[in-house]
């Protein structure tokens, strides 16, 4: 499956990271420095394979099964919260 920003959530960086604010439910959702490459990573439509294999070429000492399932904790996060969604 990929998954990409939802169009309609609007973003401002913080210090060390993002605040993204998804519309309908006016939930906001604070993004740390990990979380906000992956996010600007989802401009795009992605798979979270794709993003392991960014996040290893981005992170050293990081093994691509640690990095799959981190991401794929915060894409469900980040899904939950209605800013990132599932695309054809």
């Amino acid at each position: 499956m990929r998954y990409q920003q939802n169009a309609a959530a609007e973003a401002a960086p913080l210090d060390r990271g993002l605040m993204v604010l998804e519309p309908e439910s006016r939930r906001f959702c604070a993004l740390n420095p990990t979380s906000t490459l992956l996010w600007s990573r989802l401009a795009q439509p992605a798979t979270a394979e794709q993003l392991a294999e960014f996040m290893v070429g981005h992170f050293q000492g990081v093994s691509q099964a640690d990095a799959l399932k981190d991401v794929r904790a915060i894409i469900d996060e980040m899904a939950a919260a209605g800013i990132v969604v599932p695309v054809a």
